[in-house]
């Protein structure tokens, strides 16, 4: 039972319909849980373009977080952290580590390195989880030498006047990549919006991403010969 939701409908960038129903009103945060990934990804985008200590899709997270320097785990990329194929486990007891409020997010990474493939090698099989994109927000921040909060800021919700959106839970050093956001339906919409738009906020426009990044967040990262050990569908 949901007691209330809204609804906001853009046309070319400008609300033609924003309404809200039941126990809710306008603009009211709200967790938008697993579409965190998308916000996150777009992060991820962001400082790939910029390619800050050699830092892309393709690169090995290991090439930032020395815990992940063994064999196997050496060779999960940044993309397969993305994209759920880097053989890492589903969230599961791992919530444990997600959720910690006395830790930092390079913490985590260390703590996830102990976490068995029990996906199979990198690249080889999907399987859902916050897990994965957990590590690669880790290595974005020794890329860039800024927290993960402080990245999304500066590239993604300040550019675009998010002004109600913030990762919530845990704590300032330690928020969850894939699954903690808290935002309003008005941002939430400006930042798809600028996805529409190919990467330029429609309201200052201001480019936020390059047409080729947004294109390749809109391009589908595994294939049919991936099985799938584990989806959304399966809860």
């Amino acid at each position: 039972a949901v007691p209330g939701f809204e609804i906001r409908v853009l046309q070319d960038g400008q609300a033609i319909y924003h309404q809200a129903f039941g126990d809710w009103s306008l603009d009211r945060p709200a967790r938008v849980d697993s579409s965190t990934k998308t916000l996150s990804g777009a992060l991820m985008m962001s400082l790939a373009e910029t390619g800050a200590n050699g830092f892309s899709l393709d690169s090995p997270v290991s090439d930032f977080l020395t815990d992940f320097e063994k064999p196997g785990y050496r060779d999960i990329t940044v993309r397969q952290a993305f994209s759920h194929t880097s053989g890492l486990p589903a969230e599961g007891a791992a919530s444990l580590i997600l959720l910690n409020p006395n830790i930092t997010l390079q913490q985590a990474a260390r703590w996830i390195s102990f976490k068995p493939l029990e996906n199979g090698p990198p690249g080889s099989t999907f399987g859902y989880g916050g897990l994965s994109m957990h590590v690669a927000g880790a290595a974005a921040e020794v890329a860039a030498g800024e927290d993960f909060v402080d990245l999304f800021a500066n590239r993604i919700t300040t550019p675009l006047g998010m002004t109600s959106t913030r990762f919530a839970g845990a704590n300032p050093l330690h928020p969850r990549v894939a699954g903690g956001v808290e935002s309003t339906a008005t941002d939430f919409a400006r930042f798809m919006d600028m996805l529409l738009n190919q990467g330029v906020d429609r309201v200052t426009g201001a480019r936020v991403l390059e047409a080729g990044s947004v294109e390749e967040m809109l391009t589908r990262q595994t294939n049919d010969a991936q099985p799938i050990e584990s989806s959304p569908t399966d809860i």
